[in-house]
């Protein structure tokens, strides 16, 4: 029996590829604005606002894959391979494009040189599918872990996660008294041996598959609220006591971005809100939702000649502007490659249907 789709993850996953694209348009002069700007402020609220998004992707994931008995020649067809394969086209579309931008047309043996080199160094934002490719590698040995769904084990690691989580973001906190005490004492917990994407990865199946949370999912919303703020001050009040913009709290794995992640998460399974609009708009849904990582994939092209809206107006309003501009161009042109792709995949089949019954007939007449 097919299982039931969930509307509410795949709405999560809309929302998310969205996120990943207020990252990109934030980061937009970034470095360039003076940080006790307001329009620099604006940015860091945006971009502060936003930093789950790709671990959200992967506990999405997570919560699938892991529940999942998959065979390890599945994992590498399926999945591994057919990740490789978009990643492999994907690099050299960009390397394609950033070498026409720069010398438009191939005269030599050289500029294709180039071209494979810009292919090897890949786009920026495509570093998320050998990530990904590796989280279906050690799948089989996470299904281990998550096979018997043994909630106080999981419930332990989401413990150690959190609480690695904090030392983390402590040990980049370089206002605090005793900082480099602080950090030689947080260095001595190897934490980046924990604090990687397979954590969210098994989080994800485990907030999904357990409703321990569900008590006390208030907790964490105002928690993500919190994490968000605090993301906000944190990196305002470091660049501005530098005199240069800081990134150091968008990372991944500092507790700003877990509690958002959480709190997020949480937010879509068990909101009413949620509910009502995944039954009311689904039609929308199942169709946005398998773009998304195309989304993802192309949204940087088109970034390319929808930045410009960024300095037309005031930040505030020229950010979410430029992201759903984005948003829209980059999902029509996903949705239009995947009719064509799903239009050529017919006619091949039919091809090989009157091939198989041409061969067929023709059989029959050579035993006549």
């Amino acid at each position: 029996m097919e299982q039931k789709r969930d509307y509410r993850m795949d709405l999560l996953r809309i929302v998310a590829c969205f996120m990943v694209i207020v990252i990109h348009v934030s980061s937009y002069n970034f470095t360039i604005l003076p940080v006790k700007s307001m329009s620099w402020q604006i940015h860091n609220i945006y971009d502060s606002m936003v930093r789950a998004a790709v671990p959200i992707f992967i506990m999405i994931s997570g919560a699938f894959l892991l529940n999942k008995d998959i065979s390890i020649k599945d994992i590498l067809k399926k999945y591994v391979f057919k990740m490789l394969v978009i990643y492999i086209i994907w690099s050299f579309i960009y390397a394609l494009y950033n070498f026409y931008m720069q010398y438009k047309c191939i005269n030599s043996m050289h500029d294709i040189v180039i071209i494979i080199k810009y292919t090897i160094g890949s786009a920026f934002h495509l570093w998320y599918l050998p990530m990904l490719c590796f989280l279906y590698l050690i799948t089989p040995f996470l299904r281990k872990i998550t096979k018997d769904k043994d909630e106080k084990l999981l419930y332990y690691g989401l413990v150690i996660f959190i609480a690695l989580a904090i030392l983390q973001t402590l040990a980049k906190m370089s206002f605090l008294p005793k900082y480099h005490i602080l950090v030689q004492i947080i260095n001595k917990f190897q934490s980046g041996f924990f604090l990687q994407f397979y954590s969210y990865y098994i989080l994800g199946f485990y907030l999904y598959h357990s409703d321990k949370m569900k008590q006390k999912r208030f907790y964490y919303y105002v928690l993500a609220i919190a994490g968000v703020v605090a993301c906000i001050l944190c990196n305002s009040y470091i660049s501005i006591k530098a005199e240069k913009a800081s990134d150091v709290f968008y990372d991944g794995f500092v507790i700003f971005t877990v509690l958002e992640a959480i709190g997020l998460f949480l937010f879509f399974k068990y909101s009413k809100c949620i509910g009502w609009i995944a039954d009311k708009c689904y039609n929308i849904i199942k169709i946005m939702a398998p773009c998304t990582l195309g989304i993802y994939l192309v949204h940087i092209l088109v970034l390319n000649y929808t930045s410009f809206i960024i300095s037309k107006y005031n930040k505030l309003i020229s950010i979410p502007m430029c992201c759903i501009v984005t948003f829209l161009i980059s999902f029509v042109i996903i949705f239009i490659l995947q009719k064509i792709k799903k239009i050529f995949n017919d006619i091949i089949k039919r091809m090989k249907k009157n091939t198989y019954s041409i061969n067929k007939k023709i059989t029959k007449d050579i035993k006549k």
